[in-house]
């Protein structure tokens, strides 16, 4: 068979884009090796998949099954949140990023963002995040990898978050410090009454949620006060 002329070689080129010239830098009908692909399930996969944490696998595979992008995401995971820890989460955007590095694998979820996962795709931590021990090992503590500001600000936003107010909290400690002024004052079982009152509101913040730890320590201190009250005179 005679060799086609450059000519010739050319115009098919002009063409047919995948003929002959068309496999350099990844083009043409020659696939890449992380070109995305159906599997069995009807999901797109990607090769580089073996190479990924098993969460971070999961956690896309969990987003494409509900047929979100990583921004209609990052809007839910916003979403989970209560009132008060989305007044302390960054913007849509960044949040989006988060979505993006977690499914890369660049780091693990904070305990913040596990929990907005959670709720997000009505799992538990443990069908979503379940790893073998060793491999967890390998990703918080022996990977070497250096913190980056992803994992600055979701360290932030958990710390910050609480189930409260400060005002509330104020509150609470001049309900306490009422009942230590007048509690001599007070028959017994109305003085009773109103410390299991408070003694249960200030039990239901720090067993249903998290505060910021000023917070915290305000209101172990007021219920310490509280029983302190509550003892025989």
């Amino acid at each position: 068979m005679a060799r086609s002329t450059p000519v010739v070689r050319r115009s098919l080129r002009l063409r047919n884009p995948g003929f002959l010239g068309g496999r350099r830098n990844g083009r043409g009908y020659s696939r890449r090796r992380d070109h995305p692909r159906l599997n069995g399930r009807g999901h797109r996969t990607l090769m580089a998949d073996k190479e990924l944490p098993l969460w971070a696998v999961r956690l896309r595979q969990e987003r494409i099954r509900r047929l979100w992008s990583q921004k209609a995401t990052a809007i839910r995971l916003r979403d989970a949140a209560d009132e008060q820890t989305r007044a302390v989460l960054p913007a849509i955007d960044s949040i989006q990023r988060y979505v993006r590095d977690y499914e890369a694998g660049k780091h693990f979820p904070g305990d913040l963002y596990s929990e907005l996962y959670c709720r997000a795709f009505g799992l538990t931590r443990e069908t979503l995040f379940a790893m073998p021990p060793s491999a967890q090992t390998h990703i918080t503590q022996s990977s070497g990898r250096v913190p980056t500001e992803c994992d600055a600000r979701s360290l932030t936003s958990w710390i910050t978050a609480t189930n409260t107010s400060d005002n509330a909290i104020n509150d609470i400690g001049q309900a306490v410090s009422l009942l230590a002024e007048t509690h001599t004052r007070r028959p017994p079982a109305q003085l009773l009454t109103e410390v299991v009152r408070v003694h249960q509101q200030i039990q239901g913040l720090l067993r249903t949620g998290k505060q910021r730890l000023s917070q915290t320590r305000d209101l172990y201190r007021f219920d310490a006060d509280l029983l302190a009250l509550s003892s025989p005179r």
